[in-house]
């Protein structure tokens, strides 16, 4: 925190410190600045210690985050257990995992959590480079023993089949909601399309592969009945962005597409709530966040099937297709837009 481009990551780690900072003394080394920021936060210690929320956190300036400055920070603090939040990430989990390894008198647990980067789709960004990294952790040993956390039992499998471990070095603990936001969601009734204007649906996520921008564009693209859709997020792949510029420019006059930009997380919730569709056909998630936030704020959610969310349709609560069901997703927008427009209905919470 204050970070919020990094997306989901960033929100697990501020719930469970929320949820278990009084039972344990968390001490979190971040960046200064957030994700693709040129300049650090503001009214922060820089290169030192901050009290936020429950946690400790140290801000680190670009000239620590190196292999003798992450060291010498390791090396100062006291720990009895380092939880690393990704697999690949040379600079917050490399450098770490190669101190306590080689350089390190002591024995530390070792936890890591690789946050859906084991996912077929996000495997399928660099794939050469990163099933060849794995391979040399794994023939190093220095993957040997970790413990093992997984979001979900997806994400427990996608671990057993990548790195080879066994159940005995993998826990799976569910991420937990934002307790803030369920007990922020407004009171107010919320209204859907009653003077029957075209269906508005949203998009708020990463602008990356694994997101699959370019795949729900292309399903858009078949609808013949008018209707908006509003993109919302980071550019994280300018290129990857670049082509989907390409496809928003190729669109039917009866689509209307538009960039609106990053939002800061204290207020997902109340832009969500403002659309009839949110519409998330990703490659991969570990948990999701903004799916649960879509539903928080009351907005029925369709999604593909590389989420945890695998029975929100037997809840009510949106619509699951598989991203070889191009047509599912066709009928599923087409038939939304027809019974919104035939029964207008308000929703209380």
């Amino acid at each position: 925190m204050p970070g919020y481009k990094s997306g989901g990551p960033v929100r697990s780690v501020a719930n469970f410190v929320d949820e278990l900072g009084d039972k344990f003394d968390f001490r979190i080394v971040t960046s200064d600045r957030d994700s693709l920021d040129k300049e650090p936060y503001q009214d922060i210690l820089v290169d030192g210690w901050n009290t936020i929320g429950k946690a400790t956190v140290y801000y680190a300036s670009p000239k620590t985050l190196s292999l003798t400055g992450v060291s010498k920070l390791i090396k100062a603090t006291r720990y009895d257990t380092l939880y690393l939040n990704s697999f690949f990430d040379l600079t917050f989990t490399g450098i770490p995992v190669l101190y306590c390894k080689f350089f390190s008198e002591k024995r530390i647990p070792i936890i890591i959590s690789q946050r859906g980067e084991f996912s077929s789709g996000a495997l399928e960004i660099f794939p050469f480079k990163k099933m060849l990294f794995i391979k040399l952790v794994i023939f190093l040993g220095l993957c040997k023993d970790f413990i093992w956390h997984a979001t979900s039992d997806l994400e427990s499998e996608d671990i057993k089949r990548i790195v080879g471990v066994g159940e005995d070095k993998i826990v799976v603990a569910r991420n937990l909601p934002e307790k803030a936001n369920i007990l922020g969601v407004s009171s107010n009734n919320k209204k859907y399309n009653l003077n029957k204007e075209p269906i508005r649906l949203v998009f708020l996520s990463r602008i990356s592969f694994k997101k699959n921008l370019d795949y729900a564009l292309s399903i858009l693209e078949k609808i013949k009945i008018p209707l908006i859709f509003d993109i919302y997020g980071v550019i994280d792949d300018d290129k990857y962005w670049n082509a989907c510029q390409k496809k928003i420019s190729h669109m039917p006059a009866n689509i209307i597409v538009e960039y609106k930009g990053a939002v800061p997380h204290e207020d997902v919730i109340s832009v969500l709530s403002t659309y009839d569709l949110f519409f998330f056909p990703t490659q991969g998630e570990n948990y999701g966040h903004v799916i649960a936030e879509a539903m928080i704020a009351g907005l029925p959610v369709l999604i593909s099937d590389q989420t945890p969310w695998s029975d929100i349709e037997n809840l009510g609560v949106g619509f699951v297709k598989k991203l070889e069901d191009r047509d599912g997703f066709i009928d599923t927008i087409q038939n939304r837009v027809n019974n919104i427009h035939h029964d207008a209905f308000e929703v209380t919470y």
